[in-house]
């Protein structure tokens, strides 16, 4: 499908599943590589990053953990509220190599927020991987480790990624059409 309709929105097609896979392979072989003999804790930021996260495992090849943090800026709007939510047990990641999957980077704000948090518990090693970012939204500046794409400042929705909760099941990302 070229476009979609979601609730009261268009979208059009933007990036699709292949690419998205080539991505997350690419990833994979440097965290493979990265962690090599080592055990990686990873977090994965909930709701969005379950898709990306689950297709990332598939190809390590490194023992693993997992553990998630809910961290809600958006709510039900197309921009974040300023309002973050972060329910997490963050002594749980002592001592650990921790990394961080992570669906999208718009602004920053919310990673810098988690990733403080997180640092006050003492990681052995602290990396971020995340399928999206959108460098023309940073509003601080976030150390991604692993990062699968650069896009543009648009609304998009597929991967995990939603508007008012639906399109996460979409495999291919559609971008809001104008």
């Amino acid at each position: 499908m070229d476009e979609i309709r979601i609730l009261d929105k268009n979208f059009r097609l933007y990036i699709r599943s292949d690419k998205i896979t080539e991505a997350v392979v690419s990833m994979s072989l440097e965290i493979n590589k990265d962690y090599a003999g080592r055990e990686l804790t990873i977090i994965v930021m909930l709701k969005g990053a379950m898709v990306f996260a689950m297709e990332l495992i598939k190809y390590l090849q490194i023992p693993c953990r997992f553990e998630t943090i809910s961290a809600k800026s958006y709510g039900l709007a197309m921009e974040s509220s300023g309002n973050l939510k972060i329910q997490a047990d963050f002594s749980l990641f002592e001592g650990k190599d921790v990394l961080i999957v992570e669906d999208i980077i718009d602004s920053g704000l919310t990673i810098s927020a988690v990733l403080r948090e997180l640092e006050k518990a003492k990681p052995l090693s602290i990396a971020v991987a995340s399928m999206f970012s959108k460098p023309a939204m940073h509003k601080t500046f976030v150390q991604t480790a692993y990062l699968g794409m650069e896009i543009e400042p648009n609304f998009i929705v597929g991967y995990g990624l939603d508007y008012a909760e639906y399109g996460r099941e979409l495999a291919d990302v559609y971008q809001l059409a104008e």
